[in-house]
Parts: C-alpha cells; sequence; structure tokens
C-alpha cells in the first residue's frame, strides 16, 4: 500500500484504457489520431466541398477535365489523377470509398485498387501539400 500512495504522489500518467503504455506514449499516439478524429467530425457537406476542391485541383494539376476524369478514360494521365484523388480523398477526406466511387463512375473495388497506388502518383503529381 505504501508504493501504491508514493506513486499518487508523484507523476500524473496520461490513461486511455484502448492504449496500453506509458504516459508520455499514450499522449504520443492520442497527439497523432487527433488529424484523423477530426476527418470522422466533418460534416457530409464539408467533405463534399473538399472533394470537389481536390477534383479540381487535381484536373488542373494533371492537365485533365473532370469529364476524362469521370468517363473512365485510361489514358496515363487519367489514370495518375483518378488513383491520386481516390487515394487523397479516402485518407485525407475521410470519404468512404463507396462514395467516391459514385462521385467518379467507378466501382468500389476499382476505388480500392487506386487506393493501394495512389501514394505513387500523389508523389507523382507532386500535390501531397495540398492535403
Amino acid at each position: 500500500m505504501a508504493a501504491l500512495k508514493e506513486l499518487s504522489k508523484g507523476e500524473k500518467w496520461a490513461y486511455d484504457e484502448r492504449i496500453l503504455g506509458s504516459g508520455s506514449f499514450v499522449e504520443t499516439v492520442l497527439r497523432q489520431a487527433e488529424p484523423e478524429r477530426a476527418l470522422l467530425s466533418a460534416s457530409n457537406e464539408e467533405r463534399q466541398q473538399r472533394f470537389e476542391h481536390l477534383v479540381h485541383q487535381l484536373c488542373e494539376t494533371g492537365g485533365i477535365g473532370i469529364e476524362e476524369l469521370t468517363g473512365g478514360s485510361r489514358r496515363k494521365n487519367v489514370v495518375t489523377v483518378r488513383r491520386a484523388v481516390c487515394y487523397l480523398a479516402t485518407r485525407k477526406i475521410g470519404m468512404t470509398s463507396a462514395s467516391v466511387a459514385r462521385q467518379l463512375n467507378i466501382s468500389g473495388v476499382a476505388v480500392l485498387k487506386a487506393v493501394d497506388k495512389g501514394l505513387e502518383s500523389v508523389e507523382l503529381l507532386g500535390v501531397d501539400e495540398l492535403f
């Protein structure tokens, strides 16, 4: 009991029942999770506005039209932009793959495959600083 009393007098520890580890580790994990928590609290209207802005920016950067992006073209630069849109929309805006698929007129499976290769496209286009 004496040891427990000593612990309660000393240093304060961060605690979250979902995370196992020391207080500093818990604080680090919670700090890193903050951007993702903000994504979850965004409204659908906010996500839609960010998505539309993203599409316009990436189409401009990639030198393609929105009609090409949603039209199923398989030209290299269209595919690159589509992959980047899928990646950033799901990872940075917090949209579901189904909602991205509806917006781009592609299947949900196509979105998931694009997300897998999306980071390469984001780096290729040099747009990782957009978000």
